[in-house]
């Protein structure tokens, strides 16, 4: 889920509901990041979508025979328009450029309106290693929202094991508005971006003014280059389009694996479609039930716990703590390295750039994503603090968002916004209650809190299209039993989600990891591993109590 970090087209954090009001667009990280199971826990394989090209040769999708699939969409209507869309079967061709075959294939622009225009779904398979025993696919989503499945289908195709990897094809999918699918466009220069991502707000009367013209004028910009599109890339109309996708690949169940963001997808479906469920897993669950402003709130407090415990891990070192010989007096260093940011950004090695705030907190939050990451946020920090060079953070910021020294390489960050404001009713505030908020957060997460609030403005309350959808509890209960994964200590996705998502989805079950992290499949447990292997093979859950560590 895409991180609130302090920027004005993701990050103007204030919205309406929970603990404090905090932009909808600031609630989700950009993308699960996950490791593969026997690749080096290191910093660049996380960003696997970094590394792989957008397919640029797509197949077309051939329409066939629907044979059951319309039936049992659990969709009410049946018209004509809508069957030709579950008409549709895929047709695999080479993209050498990913080195996997994709295809593409059609979904209605407007689900209330399936005779209307349509919109290309980018699809990307990995074939099941043993042909003969092919059981089907496995639909995959990396999370978001915004993170392309195609440009991370690599990575995640390697966390499965090799009994699932011989007798399933990996399917990995570019949601509407992403990636290679039709997609959101908010930019047409790396240069916009750059701008657009270092901007930086005062706390005052003046600053809010110009973060609320900023706002405005960015999305009239989406808007104008993506077109009607912007206003149709909610997560229930993706949910939708994943039953499409199923019958195109002539599944008559929905077998899925989903992290982060890719679980309130999978969560969606089954409320949806709760007949065409098969196995599914969501992995690092995110509440439907829950405002922007409860994520928002829920997330800080775990960045929080998550920063205090690498501040513990620093100095209980053998070779000494270099930010800092208590826990709180590192806290302290990395908070005052970011206020120093605010009105004089640190040099950093690349020509023409300085660390400034919004990319500072950008780097220091990427690396609490995983207790492996931490050593990069203690050198990071000493870098900046003691020798005058941000090199390091800024690494990490542009990593995280998606730039590698030329360009952006996915649109991860204009789908994010797009998408979380059609799913976040959100408000504009006055200037009382954001420095509530602000208050709220510093007391809630001393050392984070002051710059995930930002100055406090709601960039989706200036968005040019209203939420579509309604924060609320699902109400489901499918034939086929879910498996849901929750990681005690998971900052971005706490583990209170998964146990909240698990009453939802009345027939899933709850696999408890006790680790530091976002996620868990994938990254490392052989515990966790072993029994999402067995569950996608065989449909067997584990007991209810099951806990690994």
């Amino acid at each position: 889920m895409r991180l609130p970090l302090r920027r004005p087209a993701n990050h103007r954090p204030i919205a309406q509901g929970g603990s404090w009001p905090v932009d909808p667009a600031s609630s989700q990280d950009p993308y699960h990041a996950p490791v593969p199971r026997d690749a080096t826990r290191r910093f660049a394989p996380v960003f696997s979508s970094l590394i792989l090209a957008t397919c640029l040769v797509v197949g077309t999708a051939v329409p066939a025979d629907a044979g059951p699939q319309l039936a049992d969409t659990g969709l009410v209507t049946r018209s004509a328009a809508l069957q030709w869309y579950y008409k549709q079967r895929v047709k695999w061709k080479d993209c050498p450029k990913i080195g996997f075959e994709c295809a593409t294939i059609k979904a209605p622009l407007k689900w209330s309106k399936p005779g209307g225009r349509r919109i290309n779904i980018a699809l990307a398979r990995v074939e099941a290693t043993k042909p003969k025993s092919r059981r089907g696919a496995i639909l995959v989503n990396p999370g978001g929202p915004g993170a392309s499945g195609i440009d991370a289908l690599g990575g995640l195709a390697a966390m499965f094991g090799t009994k699932v990897a011989a007798r399933y094809d990996i399917v990995g999918f570019d949601p509407r508005g992403v990636g290679a699918s039709s997609s959101v466009k908010c930019a047409s220069k790396a240069s916009q971006m750059h701008r657009h991502l270092s901007e930086w707000f005062s706390n005052d009367h003046a600053g809010r003014v110009a973060a609320k013209k900023a706002a405005r004028s960015w999305g009239k910009q989406c808007r104008k280059l993506t077109g009607p599109l912007l206003g149709q890339v909610d997560t229930v109309s993706a949910a939708k389009d994943m039953d499409i996708i199923r019958a195109a690949l002539g599944e008559r169940k929905l077998s899925f694996v989903g992290w982060s963001y890719g679980t309130k997808l999978g969560s969606i479906y089954a409320e949806l479609f709760p007949k065409q469920v098969g196995r599914m897993v969501l992995d690092g669950a995110l509440n439907p039930a829950s405002s922007a402003g409860e994520t928002a709130a829920s997330q800080l407090r775990g960045f929080e716990n998550s920063i205090q415990a690498w501040a513990a891990n620093c100095v209980a070192a053998a070779d000494g703590c270099p930010v800092g010989t208590t826990a709180e007096e590192a806290l302290n260093t990395v908070r005052e390295l970011l206020r120093r940011t605010v009105t004089k950004p640190v040099p950093t090695g690349f020509e023409g750039r300085k660390l400034t705030a919004a990319m500072a907190f950008t780097g220091v939050l990427l690396t609490l994503y995983d207790d492996s990451y931490w050593p990069l946020l203690t050198l990071g920090v000493s870098n900046a603090v003691q020798g005058n060079d941000g090199t390091v953070l800024l690494m990490m910021a542009d990593a995280y968002n998606s730039f590698d020294g030329e360009k952006y390489s996915n649109n991860m960050l204009m789908a994010n916004q797009a998408i979380n404001c059609l799913d976040y009713p959100s408000a504009d505030v006055t200037q009382q209650q954001a420095q509530a908020a602000i208050d709220n957060a510093i007391a809630a997460a001393p050392t984070l809190g002051e710059f995930w609030m930002g100055n406090g403005i709601s960039q989706c309350a200036h968005w040019p299209y209203k939420a579509k959808n309604d924060p609320r509890a699902l109400k489901s209960k499918t034939k086929a039993p879910i498996l849901i994964i929750g990681t005690t200590g998971d900052p971005a996705t706490p583990f209170t989600n998964a146990v909240e998502l698990t009453k939802q989805l009345r027939t899933a079950r709850l696999l408890t990891y006790h680790g530091e992290g976002h996620t868990a499949y994938g990254r490392g447990s052989k515990c966790v591993n072993s029994v999402v292997d067995r569950y996608l093979l065989t449909g067997k859950l584990p007991r209810k109590d099951r806990i690994c560590k």
